[in-house]
């Protein structure tokens, strides 16, 4: 988390990089020196005895708010964070003991562990993997950039520096004499403010007092493989934010190498539940990494520091409540994907009730509503696009042994569903209500796996489903080619409950 606080400065100075080789010497000589300070933590460890010690505050992108991180280049960090309209964080890395800890709760999740090994945590984040190289080389690409015509850069009365181009470009870069660094964009397009300060090294013994753990009034252990993977994900997701501003070719696509037909990923599954495991693993890591760690850990930090509450401990709970009524073949599928794919069974066992918290819609028609009486079935899989989950959605087609062969309109590391179409032409889809919480029954995604694979008509689904404990509040859209008929179906979380 060290570059968290870096790499936003890239999104307000991307527009100065065309214009860095000016007429006026002057304006790129301090150009230059003032980027090879800021960028200089993210290519030179401290000192022997020294921690980097960087505070940012400002306003870039629509979020307001301030960020501190300490790092000692031996793989130990500390992070404070406050974004308006959202609870305070703070969190540190140590030598054998991690933590994040919420100050409005009086909360702090601990984990302790073995001693890390390396000069940071971020050997994980494929994006940062892609940005950094480009972050350490940016003063060195600026001395030799070309100047269009239509740029003016000049000094400011104050001896900062001041970069215009039409309503584009509005660009004051100003250093103060305690060395902090003011950065302003007034332009429409890259609009924001960053005030970076204690842009500095400091002593070791003022960075290990931030590794204390706090005296809070609740504490809670967890594990640290999820505590570093949150720290991992909010980077590679802050750096993808960044490269998708100035070159999108340089993001890391989680579904490099996989089969497209129009632009989206298609896999085929065949066989049985540990043959359609392993093949799903093998041939979507990349896209289930990717995934996993967006929901399970991305979203899953967002919601921790929110409610209070430990996020995958959340997921894996849910999983267990709703574990007696899921059909063992679908256990032996997502635990062969977990280890062909390289993460842990109950990452993947989580994942995939992760929809049990979070919705989207659909439609269904046919008759007077459409030209000709054509039956459509529409989809709306529009599941938290902020956070990049439609970068692993793909089509795959299951041919399980002795049930009908289905495709499944979804994410990668999914062996649910939440969309769907069998051979016989039975479809279905989901849209959610509330009942957040209810789980008792058959997770959601996994009844609709089962109607897939077993049915033929609409009715034929509605009969079963009904006889079926089901879980949260959903309204299900179904229809078939056969009968041709639709159907709605509203499943309330209370009235479920009332019937237990």
């Amino acid at each position: 988390m060290r570059k968290l606080a870096l790499l936003i400065i890239i999104v307000l100075l991307i527009p100065s990089m065309a214009i860095a080789k000016a007429d006026v010497n002057a304006v790129k000589g301090e150009l230059i020196q003032i980027l090879t300070e800021l960028t200089q933590p993210a290519s030179k460890n401290p000192d022997e005895g020294k921690a980097w010690k960087l505070v940012l505050d400002g306003e870039v992108m629509g979020k307001a708010g301030n960020i501190a991180v300490a790092w000692d280049g031996k793989g130990r960090h500390a992070i404070s964070a406050k974004v308006k309209g959202m609870p305070s964080v703070q969190a540190a890395f140590g030598e054998t003991q991690s933590w994040v800890y919420l100050p409005e709760k009086n909360k702090v999740f601990v984990a302790s562990h073995d001693k890390f090994e390396g000069p940071t945590l971020l050997t994980e984040c494929n994006s940062w993997t892609a940005l950094g190289p480009w972050i350490q080389g940016l003063p060195g690409v600026l001395m030799f950039l070309p100047v269009p015509d239509d740029v003016t850069v000049d000094m400011t009365d104050e001896d900062g520096i001041l970069i215009q181009k039409d309503e584009d470009i509005d660009l004051r870069i100003q250093r103060s004499e305690d060395g902090t660094v003011d950065i302003v964009s007034e332009s429409k397009k890259y609009g924001g403010r960053l005030s970076f300060k204690d842009w500095k090294q400091v002593p070791i013994d003022s960075f290990e007092k931030l590794l204390q753990l706090p005296d809070a009034k609740e504490k809670e252990s967890v594990d640290i493989a999820d505590m570093r993977a949150m720290f991992n994900t909010m980077i590679d997701y802050g750096s993808e934010a960044l490269l998708t501003q100035f070159n999108k070719k340089m993001v890391p696509d989680p579904l490099a190498g996989v089969r497209k037909e129009q632009g989206v990923g298609v896999v085929l599954l065949k066989g049985t539940p540990e043959e359609m495991g392993k093949q799903h693993g093998t041939l979507l890591k990349d896209a289930i990494h990717y995934n996993m760690h967006r929901t399970l850990h991305g979203v899953g930090f967002l919601y921790t520091v929110e409610s209070g509450d430990w996020f995958p401990k959340k997921m894996l709970e849910t999983w267990k409540a709703q574990e007696k009524y899921v059909p063992e073949r679908y256990k032996q599928e997502i635990m062969a994907m977990a280890d062909a794919s390289g993460i842990s069974r109950d990452w993947a066992l989580s994942t995939n009730v992760f929809p049990e918290l979070f919705h989207c819609s659909g439609l269904a028609m046919c008759g007077k509503a459409t030209e000709g009486g054509v039956l459509y079935h529409g989809r709306v899989l529009d599941y938290m696009t902020q956070v990049g989950l439609q970068n692993t959605a793909v089509v795959k087609v299951f041919q399980p042994e002795g049930r009908n062969a289905w495709a499944d309109i979804g994410y990668a590391g999914m062996c649910s569903t939440v969309t769907a179409m069998n051979e016989k032409g039975l479809a279905m889809g989901e849209m959610g209500g509330r009942g957040e919480g209810y789980t008792d029954g058959i997770p959601m995604s996994i009844m609709m796996r089962e109607i897939m694979e077993r049915f033929e008509t609409t009715q034929e689904a509605l009969d079963w489903m009904a006889e079926t404990p089901r879980t949260c509040e959903y309204f299900y859209v179904l229809s078939d080619a056969k009968t041709k008929r639709m159907a709605g179906v509203a499943s309330y979380a209370a009235e479920l409950a009332k019937e237990k």
